[in-house]
Formats: structure tokens, C-alpha cells, sequence
């Protein structure tokens, strides 16, 4: 794998802004008020929160898909063998 010649700059650049956005962050923290600390604590809960309940309903609805198709597509899937095994049995 061949590396760019501004590939360490990336990475030099990437920290810097890292350093900002925290340096900002801390100064927005500082500088609100109690009560406008707890509503942005308060808003990035309910954001995580609506996140996670819209993943367990994909996640839902994921596995009733599965488990509807691998019911009904169970008779197309199955060995011949037991196919013909089934036939002689009932026969």
C-alpha cells in the first residue's frame, strides 16, 4: 500500500481540529447556564434514546422477515432425500 505524501499532514490536521471542537465544546459548557446544560443533556439523551428504539424496531422487523421466509421457503430448501423419503413414506 502506497502512502500519499500528505498523509501525515492529514493526520496533523485531523488532531488540530480535534483540539478545537473540544476547545469550543468546553467553552459552550463554561459559559451556559444550569438550566441550558441540563436541556443539551436532556436533548442528547432523547436524540440516543430515538435512535436506539428506531434500531430495535429494524432490528425487529429484520428477524420476522427471516422467520417468515424461512418458514414458508422451508418446503423449497429441503434435501431431495427427505423429499423423496416423505413420498415413500406416504405412498
Amino acid at each position: 500500500m502506497r502512502l500519499a505524501w500528505n498523509e501525515p499532514l492529514k493526520g496533523a490536521l485531523y488532531e488540530g481540529e480535534a483540539v478545537k471542537k473540544r476547545a469550543i465544546i468546553n467553552l459552550l459548557n463554561k459559559t451556559m447556564s444550569a438550566h441550558k446544560r441540563m436541556f443539551m443533556h436532556w436533548h442528547e439523551f432523547s436524540v440516543t434514546l430515538r435512535h436506539l428504539l428506531r434500531s430495535r424496531a429494524t432490528i425487529a422487523l429484520f428477524e420476522n422477515i427471516s422467520s417468515t421466509l424461512s418458514s414458508s421457503l422451508s418446503d423449497f430448501i429441503t434435501p431431495d432425500a427427505i423429499v423423496k423419503l416423505k413420498e415413500k413414506v406416504l405412498n
